[in-house]
């Protein structure tokens, strides 16, 4: 089962899904990077979170997502988060190439992920995605912030399709939009 949940950025997305999710091994998918500071203490928090909730969390720091989730050898998996993962993917390929470049790149990547999701869902686990809602707001004037918001939008769009649960977190309060309460 693919579960997908979504809202702006600290909603309660990530806090809700730990109190909501079935006790037994989680792997946690930290996609976020931890060497700048908000990110690090956010991670932390979410850390002791999980720990006092459950000693069945398992966290795995990672960027390169097709590897992590081809690694993962057991137990439901959370990725926390597709925007810090996408956002990632974006900006290192900024540093070497074109903006047109970086569009295949992110295309490139977002369709190997869609295709390890596919996998994963015949394996008979439970997949549950956390995304940031980004394109309510003005488009940015920078091209690589637009290029981001756009293929953002268009990958909650496709894991949305995908999934059997939808779940739109707002205020904390979450909305079933595909799918029922457990």
């Amino acid at each position: 089962m693919i579960g997908f949940i979504g809202g702006p950025a600290i909603s309660g997305k990530s806090e809700w899904l730990i109190k909501y999710l079935p006790v037994h091994k989680t792997i946690w998918m930290g996609t976020g990077d931890t060497s700048i500071e908000p990110m690090r203490g956010r991670h932390s928090q979410l850390q002791k979170l999980r720990t006092d909730t459950s000693p069945n969390w398992h966290t795995q720091e990672t960027t390169d997502l097709g590897r992590a989730l081809s690694s993962a050898s057991e137990g439901q998996i959370v990725v926390d988060s597709l925007t810090c993962w996408l956002s990632h993917v974006a900006v290192d390929a900024s540093y070497r190439q074109s903006i047109d470049q970086v569009a295949l790149i992110v295309a490139k990547e977002t369709s190997q992920l869609l295709e390890h999701l596919k996998q994963h869902e015949s394996l008979s686990r439970d997949i549950w995605i956390v995304s940031n809602e980004i394109g309510t707001s003005l488009p940015s004037p920078h091209p690589l912030e637009r290029l981001i918001r756009e293929a953002n939008g268009r990958l909650n769009c496709q894991i949305a399709s995908m999934a059997q649960e939808v779940i739109r977190m707002d205020f904390g309060i979450p909305t079933w939009l595909k799918g029922r309460p457990l």
